[in-house]
């Protein structure tokens, strides 16, 4: 991915306003077309997985994050650390840290 388009990069400002932005990258494969996942790279060392509806379709982005805090109170299963989330508006979107451990999309 060259750059991020109008619809992660709207998701990106609204969630981290003021950031400056090093690279954004594709995240790995996705099952669902209607959404975009990224990881951000910013300036200063930090990451972020930014999923957005490029749909405007904000059900998905708000149950995520329901199913991420449900997991996070009731399960004994490590759950991304959600950053910034806004399941209404032109843009729904859900921001997480990265998480340590394997990453299943790449061998």
């Amino acid at each position: 991915m060259d750059g991020p388009d109008d619809v992660v990069a709207a998701a990106i400002d609204d969630a981290f306003p003021g950031r400056s932005v090093g690279a954004v990258s594709d995240s790995g494969p996705s099952w669902n077309d209607a959404t975009r996942t990224v990881r951000v790279e910013f300036a200063d060392g930090d990451a972020a997985f930014v999923k957005a509806a490029a749909d405007g379709e904000d059900g998905r982005i708000a149950t995520e994050r329901a199913v991420i805090d449900y997991v996070d109170r009731h399960c004994e299963v490590a759950v991304p650390t959600v950053l910034a989330s806004r399941a209404a508006g032109a843009t729904p979107y859900l921001a997480t840290a990265p998480m340590d451990g394997a990453n299943f999309h790449r061998p």
